[in-house]
């Protein structure tokens, strides 16, 4: 086995082939003898054998020898090829090697999931319901899969209002002189178009600003806004009363009109002696007519029931337009040029204007308060502060969320974990404000978002109880076998797969150790081995190196959980049957797929593991410490750490891809962060950060051999790109060229010939593997894709990258013969 020595070289040596050994195979052994027998120092007739065939009895003698030395050769070379860790080929010498070293091949980690209890919201339901740890859920499996339980990891206080919190979907409306849009609570306004509005600033207050305005359109729930209606309006031309001041913003109030009216004696012959209705200057005895006194009353042509007190009028005349407050409104009749009909008497808040007459004033009347107050929220909900509906009790600081709604950009339902880091509420006690621990990586439809607060994490395995066997204290190292496979482990203290396996003997509880070495002969332990195919044995002692199991009866009980690694790959919204179904919870989800799991380790984990393992030493001193004690974490895939001046000091970054190029969820990112805290010295600092990937497609044309048929090719050339350029097959700072496409498709049985392939980067991938993601215009292509490491940008910290093929991001086309 060869290695490089050199502690600057971070790369993994190169498996040898095969061990530098003498081999001495069945054709090489026999010449060699028959080259003995012809040597001249022999006599003329033993030399003459060299020269026999096979069927000489001494040259069958030879013959014979030559396979036995053949198959000598065979084992030893194998012995000896299976005693290196870079040339063993078999799982259990690697497992035997790295033991020698302290080190154990890690078995599968169970997958962890995101679970969001509803609790039921009836009379009779209790206020607050607990979900106890180890409440199982069970998935619905999807095609060619089964059954997985999962169980949940912690107590939950659940409570009806943290269902699902809808997020405050609507801002303040500003309205001012110059809005050409409004917006509309409801579907049935009433609202046409050629109404007419006012926008008031200042309630019914004398002197208050305002504004009138046309409306032009009405829209319903337009872009899909449900419950929303959308006034396009329009300022006419002409003048406003001069008497108000300019509209502002804040405290503005839409009013629209059920009718416009006449002023009564619109419809009179004009003559010398006709007079305004509004001011008619009366006469002293004698004839002299009296000084004209301010009038605050106007005559409304007909009868109007609806008009009421502390109600709206906009009087318009020629294009200009003054604005009133009805006081009283008195049903009342009159005599104008000698005709009397019904008429309508308004008292108003100040005087009326005496330059309106009759034949060319409209008065727009009957004014009703529309709901204008707020709007549809415009800005996605984005970010670490998120404006939630009061809730009673309120959503507690440091209890676990998961935020769901549609992604702005992709139009499909996303959902992310976070934590709850500080909360308030407003003034008017109907907004609740709540800072995430991190910042979302989705922006979503404000009308969609629901903030589901019954969350607890769950992890993989079905918890299951039964006897062992039977114990005797006059057997040494006795091995029981674990009936259920797989034994469930979780992520532990600096990565390391924990058991859920617990024996009792007798009923007394024994402790699993990692080696009974240097137990003592009283101490109740014993050591878990795997083994290929999930396999588990539990090894008691020997009466020196731990105790002895004492002899008994089916004495020997274990209680553990059984599921780990891909099989708890749940895709979100599976996890939805409760076994055990705990008083007052209605259902169960969960939002987000599963997540950390981690299969075992295998041939070529364990070459790489092992030596790592030798260089840390589980602690962290230098910046290749970092990176080594992360790839060593279980459920770690990939990992780089680099050094970066964050603005104001230099830290290290360690950017992380989940196992088997997954993204890395926010435990194992917490887990990771805590283990490396306790294994560093003090001083200095450093980040743990999701990877960012950088997403790409690729564009080829590809001539078919006629030969084969051509949708077979197409999806030959597809998968092949796939599991050349998947997430899990790429690594950190290794760039992807437009030579390494045309190398994998020239590969692919069928291909004739084939375009120079076009690499065209993706804002992000597809929503699900099944949709297809837009490729940018040849124009904005590619030859090489170059991921950067961790490095400071735009005022704060970005993680290092590293370029993946998204799903479904390959176009192949017919190319010209």
């Amino acid at each position: 086995m060869t290695a490089s020595t050199d502690p600057e070289n971070r790369a993994e040596p190169e498996q040898q082939r095969s061990p530098r050994t003498r081999s001495m195979a069945y054709g090489r052994s026999l010449a060699r003898m028959r080259a003995a027998l012809a040597d001249p120092a022999h006599p003329l007739g033993v030399r003459a054998l060299a020269r026999r065939p096979v069927d000489e009895p001494a040259i069958a003698l030879l013959d014979s020898w030559a396979i036995v030395t053949d198959i000598v050769s065979f084992y030893t070379e194998r012995l000896t090829q299976e005693g290196f860790l870079g040339t063993a080929t078999e799982l259990e010498s690697v497992r035997e090697l790295v033991r020698t070293l302290g080190y154990e091949l890690r078995p599968g980690i169970a997958a962890q999931a995101d679970l969001a209890f509803s609790v039921e919201d009836t009379v009779a339901s209790p206020e607050t319901v607990t979900v106890p740890r180890g409440t199982p859920v069970q998935s619905i499996p999807g095609q060619d899969q089964t059954p997985q339980v999962f169980e949940t990891e912690t107590d939950l206080e659940a409570r009806a209002a943290w269902n699902a919190i809808p997020a405050v979907a609507t801002s303040t409306q500003r309205l001012d002189a110059d809005v050409n849009g409004i917006w509309l609570t409801g579907v049935d306004s009433g609202i046409r178009p050629g109404d007419s509005l006012i926008v008031v600033d200042g309630g019914l207050a004398t002197g208050a600003a305002w504004a009138f305005l046309v409306v032009t359109g009405v829209a319903v729930e337009p872009d899909g806004r449900t419950g929303w209606t959308l006034l396009t309006v329009r300022r006419p031309g002409g003048t406003d009363d001069p008497d108000h001041g300019p509209i502002v913003s804040k405290g503005a109030h839409v009013y629209g009109f059920a009718e416009r009216a006449n002023m009564f004696g619109w419809n009179a012959q004009a003559t010398p002696s006709s007079a305004s209705s509004v001011t008619t200057a009366p006469r002293e005895p004698g004839g002299r007519p009296q000084e004209a006194t301010p009038q605050r009353s106007l005559e409304l042509d007909g009868d109007h029931p609806r008009l009421l007190p502390d109600s709206w009028l906009v009087m318009e005349s020629d294009d200009e337009r003054r604005l009133y407050r009805a006081l009283a409104v008195t049903p009342s009749g009159n005599t104008h040029s000698g005709f009397s009909a019904r008429t309508t008497k308004v008292s108003t808040d100040r005087t009326l204007p005496g330059d309106f007459v009759p034949p060319s004033t409209l008065v727009h009347c009957q004014s009703v308060q529309l709901p204008a107050e707020r709007r549809p929220r415009s800005a996605p909900v984005a970010g670490r502060k998120l404006e939630l509906a009061v809730t009673e009790p309120l959503l507690p600081v440091g209890r676990v969320v998961v935020v769901q709604g549609t992604d702005v950009r992709s139009g499909a339902v996303q959902a992310e974990r976070a934590q709850v880091a500080a909360r308030t509420v407003d003034g008017a006690g109907t907004v609740m404000t709540v800072t995430l621990d991190r910042e979302l990586e989705h922006s979503y439809h404000p009308d969609t978002v629901a903030v589901l607060g019954n969350v607890v994490t769950a992890t993989h395995g079905e918890t299951v109880s039964h006897v062992l066997g039977s114990g005797d204290g006059a057997q040494q190292f006795t091995a029981v076998s674990i009936w259920r496979q797989p034994l469930t482990y979780v992520s532990g203290v600096a990565g390391a797969a924990t058991s859920t396996l617990a024996i009792r003997v007798d009923g007394e509880l024994w402790h699993e150790v990692a080696s009974l070495h240097e137990a003592g002969p009283n101490d109740r332990v014993f050591v878990v081995r795997n083994a290929e195919g999930g396999t588990a044995t539990a090894i008691f002692g020997d009466g020196v190196h731990g105790a002895r199991l004492p002899t008994g009866t089916e004495n020997v009980t274990a209680t553990y959980r059984v599921g780990n690694g891909a099989d708890g790959a749940v895709s979100a919204g599976r996890l939805t049957l409760l076994p055990r179904r705990p008083l007052g919870i209605s259902a169960v989800a969960n939002p987000v797929a599963s997540h950390d799991w981690a299969s075992a380790e295998n041939l070529a984990d364990a070459r790489s593991g092992a030596p790592r393992r030798t260089r840390t030493l589980d602690r962290v001193v230098s910046v290749n410490d970092y990176e080594d004690f992360a790839r060593g974490f279980a459920g770690v895939g990939a990992a780089q750490a680099d050094t970066v001046w964050d603005g104001s000091r230099r830290t290290i970054v360690l950017s992380l891809v989940g196992s088997e190029g997954r993204r890395a969820g926010d435990g194992l990112l917490a887990d990771l962060g805590a283990a490396i805290a306790s294994a560093r010295p003090p001083g200095g600092s450093f980040r743990v950060m999701r990877a960012a990937v950088l997403w790409f497609g690729v564009r080829i044309e590809v001539l078919h051999d006629p030969a084969y048929e051509w949708t077979t090719v197409r999806e030959a050339v597809a998968t092949a790109l796939d599991l050349r350029f998947a997430p899990a097959r790429q690594a950190f700072g290794a760039p992807v060229t437009t030579s390494a496409v045309l190398m994998v498709v020239k590969a692919v049985a069928g291909v004739a010939a084939c375009s120079m392939p076009r690499l065209v980067r993706l804002p992000a991938p597809p929503a699900s593997s099944e949709a297809s993601p837009y490729l940018p215009p040849d124009t904005q292509a590619e030859q090489v894709l170059a991921s950067s490491p961790a490095h400071w940008e735009a005022g704060e910290v970005r993680p290092a990258q590293f370029p993946a093929l998204a799903a479904g991001a390959v176009e192949i086309a017919v190319m010209a013969p």
